[in-house]
């Protein structure tokens, strides 16, 4: 227990040893990185697709081409204090899905996921819902302290790279009761489990330069690490 020492105006015990456990950086990559901001299901009632890489719906809602996200949205609006809204999110290959990873309250390192992510354990299902319903007050299930590694486009290839890929989901995949859905995403196309990203490299900021697609990021990649 410290003290203080009132003779020689210090805390004591002086000058203490303490040890600091810091987490390794192994291997970062660099990932498709995204924050929706509150974006608009297009349709509700039958299921949209979203696309991972190319950060938007699937055509004709958006530019995308993968269904790596499927949702179903159903909302009724009438006021913000009378309306209920619920997805469910489901997933387009066998093996694709979802899993919850909670943070060790312990862990004060800014990078709190593991470094690969779990080869099973994926739900092919996730259900969320919020509603205020007069006389009822606020129903929900959204969670606090909750983050997401999911797993997608399992079997298939992508450039030239197989799946499947993994990601990770920063917080919830939230909900507002107008059919708004919002999340932060990161995925890796590298094919790995792989969760250490590259907190200075973006791929949707290099895809988005002219002649430079997906593709041609892979095999820089890789040409870069076989590089002496």
């Amino acid at each position: 227990m410290d003290t203080i020492n009132t003779d020689l105006n210090r805390w004591e015990p002086w000058n203490p040893t303490i040890t600091v456990i810091l987490k390794k950086i192994r291997n970062p990559v660099p990932m498709y990185y995204k924050q929706t901001d509150w974006i608009k299901v297009p349709v509700f009632g039958t299921p949209v697709g979203y696309d991972l890489v190319q950060g938007d719906w699937v055509t004709p809602y958006g530019k995308g081409a993968i269904n790596d996200f499927v949702f179903i949205m159903t909302c009724r609006f009438e006021s913000m204090t009378n309306a209920e809204a619920k997805y469910i999110l489901t997933f387009s290959n066998p093996g694709d899905g979802i899993q919850i990873f909670v943070p060790d309250e312990s862990n004060q390192s800014v990078f709190k996921w593991p470094f690969s992510a779990p080869l099973d354990g994926y739900q092919p299902r996730l259900e969320k819902e919020e509603a205020y319903l007069p006389g009822q007050g606020q129903r929900t299930n959204i969670m606090k302290d909750i983050q997401y590694i999911f797993r997608v486009r399992t079997g298939q290839e992508m450039g030239t790279i197989r799946g499947p890929l993994y990601g990770k989901i920063n917080g919830e995949i939230n909900i507002s009761r107008d059919g708004y859905i919002d999340f932060t995403y990161w995925l890796n196309p590298d094919g790995t489990p792989n969760l250490e990203h590259n907190r200075d490299r973006n791929l949707f900021d290099e895809v988005r330069r002219p002649q430079k697609s997906l593709r041609d990021i892979l095999l820089e990649r890789q040409q870069q690490q076989t590089q002496p």
